[in-house]
C-alpha cells in the first residue's frame, strides 16, 4: 500500500524555481545588464529585474497556493494488489476501485503534457480529476501524486493540455 499527502519534498519540487528566481535570476540578470550596457543605468535594470520577478512569482506562487488549498488535509491510500483506491478528505472517506472509475482527466502544462523541459516555473503543476460511476468527482492534485497518470494504473486516463493548470 502506498499513502500520498501533502510533504515537504513535493513542495519544494514544485517551488525549486522559486528559489531560482527569487536568489539567483537577480545577480545574474544585474551583472548581465551592468555588461551589456556603455553606460549602465542601475535604476533601470532593477526595475526591469522587478518586473521580470514579478510576472514569474506571483502566478507559480498563486497557483501553488490553489493547489496547496485543494491538498490539505487530504491523504490518498493506494492498495496495488487489491486496485483499491482510498480517498480521505475532512468531508469523509471515499473508497473505491478501478472498475468504479468512469474517466480520468490529467490536467497538465503543455511541455509536461507532451514530455518536453518545463520553461515557465508553473509548468510541473497538474492535477487529475476522476469522476466515478456514483457521479462523484474527485481532484488530486500534484501536490500529493506528481502526475497521476504515469503513477497509478488506471486505463481509463486522458490527458487534457493548459497553459496555467488551476484547479477549479
Amino acid at each position: 500500500m502506498r499513502v500520498y499527502k501533502v510533504s515537504i519534498k513535493s513542495q519544494f519540487k514544485h517551488l525549486w524555481s522559486l528559489i531560482f528566481i527569487i536568489v539567483i535570476f537577480p545577480f545574474i540578470g544585474y551583472q548581465f545588464g551592468l555588461y551589456k550596457m556603455d553606460s549602465p543605468d542601475e535604476k533601470s535594470i532593477v526595475e526591469v529585474l522587478l518586473f521580470v520577478i514579478s510576472v514569474l512569482t506571483i502566478p507559480l506562487i498563486t497557483l501553488h497556493i490553489n493547489h496547496l488549498l485543494n491538498s490539505v488535509n487530504i491523504c490518498v491510500e493506494v492498495n496495488f494488489v487489491e486496485g483499491v483506491i482510498r480517498y480521505t478528505n475532512p468531508e469523509g472517506i471515499t473508497e473505491f476501485r478501478k472498475e468504479d472509475v468512469d474517466f480520468v482527466i490529467n490536467v497538465k502544462s503543455i511541455p509536461l503534457a507532451e514530455n518536453r523541459l518545463p520553461i515557465l516555473p508553473w509548468d510541473v503543476y497538474n492535477y487529475a480529476l476522476i469522476k466515478l460511476k456514483s457521479g462523484r468527482e474527485i481532484k488530486i492534485s500534484s501536490l500529493l501524486i506528481d502526475q497521476f497518470d504515469k503513477q497509478i494504473g488506471i486505463g481509463k486516463i486522458s490527458v487534457k493540455k493548459s497553459f496555467y493548470p488551476w484547479i477549479e
